[in-house]
């Protein structure tokens, strides 16, 4: 967001979503009637709103990790839960139940640290998925060199 104020005047205030691009401006043209601290105030709103709306933003991007980091999980216990012993479980499970109901909130750093605690949390279960890839790899390799 930039805000500037020509010569003549009048605020020029730009914004530009991040995420789509699109941006967007509004020139505020001296009026008669209009004191400075009733301008002040219009350019201090502006920009609090400008941070609010930039927190929320944030705050969507942390339930977004915080969504895909939990599907991912979902399909990959589906697919190769046999590899997480019960003890390994209980606490992917209790640091999920958290994340779930953490981005429920509006605590984007508690989620942002949820989204963390469980990667390394599973950390050990990737490794696993991906030293049997790599085995069933070499596997069939072997058995291609073979034939």
């Amino acid at each position: 967001m930039t805000f500037l104020i020509d010569a003549n005047g009048i605020l020029n205030v730009n914004a530009r979503d991040e995420r789509t691009g699109r941006e967007h401006s509004i020139d505020v043209k001296p009026s008669y009637g209009l004191t400075d601290d009733e301008i002040e105030r219009m350019l201090e709103e502006a920009i609090d709103l400008g941070e609010q709306d930039l927190e929320e933003r944030l705050l969507i991007a942390a339930r977004n990790d915080a969504e895909q980091i939990l599907g991912a999980l979902q399909k990959q216990l589906g697919e190769f839960g046999t590899l997480v012993n019960l003890e390994e479980r209980a606490r992917i499970e209790e640091t999920v139940e958290r994340l779930e109901a953490a981005r429920k909130g509006t605590d984007r750093e508690l989620i942002a640290n949820l989204v963390e605690e469980l990667n390394q949390v599973t950390t050990p279960f990737a490794e696993r998925i991906m030293d049997g890839a790599i085995k069933l790899a070499l596997e069939k390799r072997s058995v291609e060199e073979v034939s």
